[in-house]
Order: C-alpha cells, then structure tokens, then sequence
C-alpha cells in the first residue's frame, strides 16, 4: 500500500478560493458562521481555464474599484460604471444595472467642465448611458422614466443605431402606459430609420388591429385610458 502525502492546511479568509485537484481527498471546517464547500474537483487539464477565469475576475474587480477613484479621468470612470452595469444587466441583475448606468450619468452631468451641447465625445456617452438606462426601466416597468431617458437619448440629435433603439424604447414604455398614439408614431420613426427593422414592424402590422390598441389603451394608466384618440385614430 502506497504511504499517503503529508496534509496540507490551511485557512481561507473572505473570497479565498481553494482548488482541489482530481483524486484528493478534501476535508473542511468553518470557523465562521457560514462556508460554501462546492464538491466539483478541477482536472488537471482545467485547471489552468479556472486561473485564468480567476485572473479575469480579478482585474474586474480592480477596474470597477478604478471607477470609485475620484482622481481618474471622468470619462474613464463613467464608461466603467457603464461596464459594469452591461455585466449586470446581462446576469438579470436589472436593479444593480439601473443603478450603475445612474452612477455613469452622474459623472457627467455633475462634471464643472462639461457641457451637454458642446462636449461631442460626452454627448454621444451619455446617450448610450440614457438609452441602457431606460432598458432597466422597461424591464422595471417604470415607464415614466423609461420615456424620459429615451427622450434625453434623442435631445442628442443621433440618427444611429442608439437612437433607433430609444425610439424602439419610448415606443413600448408609451405602449405600458397605455399610449396608443405616441407608441405608433415611435415605430414608424424606427420603420422609417431602418426600414428592415423586424421588431418595430411587427409592432405596426399588431396596431393595425383595434383590438390591439384596445388592449393597449386599457392595460395604461387611467388619464390615457380616457383618451379616445388612443383607440381609432393613429
């Protein structure tokens, strides 16, 4: 029988990661009040994917931190806030999202030396931000604010992809709130910019039918449910 190696010990702090190779016997005990033990043993051949998914993880977390800085660039930070709202929207994690694209504008907006109309570079940026931002409120369902953000995106004066999107949004924050007429009037704006655009022609052909706008008008807030506008006339 072959003699077993000399145990090796020793202890994790918070966020410490232990990996285990294939065919060691692992035991564990917590010194605090709670631990995560995940009983998947890293082969050999993965072994050096899991580090490098580690090393990602961490210059992540040093960039995100970088954003926090307030000696760096404004610039600098406000796109990192936006990466790490892109990273959270894409996990679901909508509210965190909002909350980072929120923390982006702010930069800018409270930046002494910028300037809305003037500052190219910044305009285009928080236009991007605005329109991610009001992504998070659709999903949210508030649609006031989505309707607002969109609005900021289009104050910009873009006819580009970002545009078409925050007019793609304000066209279905205004349809949450029951808003027939302005809704129709954003998907055709977006049929018009990018004739070929599936998703605002599919709207369309559905508010052909007045059952559509019916639902629509009935399903929104109370003053727009009185409009008799958002049911026949388009």
């Amino acid at each position: 029988m072959a003699r077993a190696a000399t145990p090796e010990t020793t202890i994790l702090g918070e966020g410490d990661v232990l990996v285990v190779p294939a065919g060691w016997w692992c035991g564990w005990r917590a010194l605090a009040h709670a631990a995560v033990l995940r009983r998947r043993f890293v082969s050999p051949r993965a072994l050096p994917a899991v580090l490098a998914r580690g090393r990602a993880v961490e210059a992540a977390v040093d960039e995100f931190a970088a954003a926090e800085d307030p000696d760096a660039d404004v610039y600098v930070r406000a796109e990192l806030h936006k990466k790490q709202g892109n990273a959270w929207f894409a996990q679901g994690r909508v509210r965190e999202a909002r909350g980072a694209y929120s923390r982006a504008i702010a930069l800018l907006r409270g930046a002494a030396d910028f300037c809305f109309d003037e500052a190219a570079a910044g305009r285009d940026n928080l236009a991007v931000y605005y329109c991610n931002r009001a992504a998070c409120h659709l999903q949210l369902k508030d649609f006031d604010r989505a309707v607002a953000d969109c609005n900021e995106v289009l104050r910009a004066g873009r006819c580009d992809g970002v545009a078409v999107k925050a007019l793609f949004r304000r066209g279905k924050a205004h349809e949450g709130l029951g808003d027939v007429k302005p809704a129709y009037r954003d998907f055709q704006q977006v049929v018009a910019l990018e004739p070929n655009n599936r998703a605002a022609l599919e709207e369309l052909d559905q508010y052909a039918s007045v059952m559509h706008r019916l639902l629509v008008k009935h399903s929104g807030t109370p003053a727009n449910r009185a409009k008799p506008e958002n049911l026949l006339c388009l």
